[in-house]
């Protein structure tokens, strides 16, 4: 995502690790690297997210599968603009909503790194890690979360899907999800919310199957489902400007 305040971009990733790791891109993409990392372990806000879990100790960081962040539309410049939460999915099925300061994180990897408009200089401190950012969580899906997508028009909805084979649609103030669907049998892997119409979703599924969903004429049943040539798990999902799907 664009960071422009900084004229460059920075990119957050997180991993099984239970790191999310905010990095630092050039604009001219000729250099990267690590400005900041949090350890994403458990704490009082994400009890009810690990309900589910064996074995997880205070301490033991979440393993993470996937992250989405939180967007919301600047209508003076026309531009999506990032809020600094986000929604991540974990290998135990819980879903948590963090926060993350991008202040603090700049102001910290300054302090660390030096100057943060080019790399660190050999022997530069290490990135900074950061507390943990989990802020609140919700009623977990019973197997490994696959996928987490933040409505666009909507800044607190958000969707889930899982190996479970349910699809949630949550409002992030609320523990429980408002719609829980089993569009199929079988694993869902990918979400996408379309740019254009807010309210419509892609859900990619095993088999080659897309299913469209716009929740504002049937939340229950999808209006369209799509069937991809090679019949393979959708894995990924991305909407164009114009609102067309893409599929991988």
């Amino acid at each position: 995502s664009f960071e422009p305040m900084h004229n460059d971009y920075k990119v957050v990733t997180c991993s099984p690790d239970g790191r999310v790791v905010v990095w630092k891109l050039l604009e001219s993409l000729s250099a990267v690297w690590p400005l900041a990392h949090f350890s994403v372990a458990p704490n009082e806000n994400a009890k009810i997210g690990l309900s589910l879990a064996r074995g997880y100790a205070a301490t033991r960081p979440l393993g993470l599968t996937c992250l989405a962040l939180e967007k919301v539309r600047d209508e003076a410049f026309d531009t999506m603009q990032e809020t600094g939460f986000f929604i991540a999915g974990s290998e135990c099925g819980g879903t948590f909503r963090c926060f993350l300061n991008m202040s603090e994180v700049f102001a910290r990897a300054e302090q660390a790194l030096g100057s943060l408009l080019r790399p660190p200089a050999a022997g530069a401190g290490d990135a900074p890690e950061l507390r943990s950012p989990v802020v609140y969580s919700y009623r977990p899906h019973a197997g490994p979360v696959h996928a987490v997508a933040c409505c666009l028009g909507q800044r607190n909805l958000f969707a889930s899907c899982g190996a479970d084979g349910t699809l949630r649609i949550h409002s992030c103030l609320q523990v429980d999800a408002v719609v829980k669907l089993e569009p199929t049998a079988s694993y869902l892997y990918s979400l996408a919310w379309s740019p254009v119409r807010p309210l419509v979703l892609a859900v990619g599924a095993a088999h080659g199957a897309v299913l469209l969903y716009d929740l504002a004429a049937d939340p229950a049943r999808p209006v369209e489902v799509l069937s991809i040539p090679d019949g393979g798990n959708v894995f990924a999902l991305a909407f164009t400007a114009a609102g067309s799907v893409l599929a991988a």
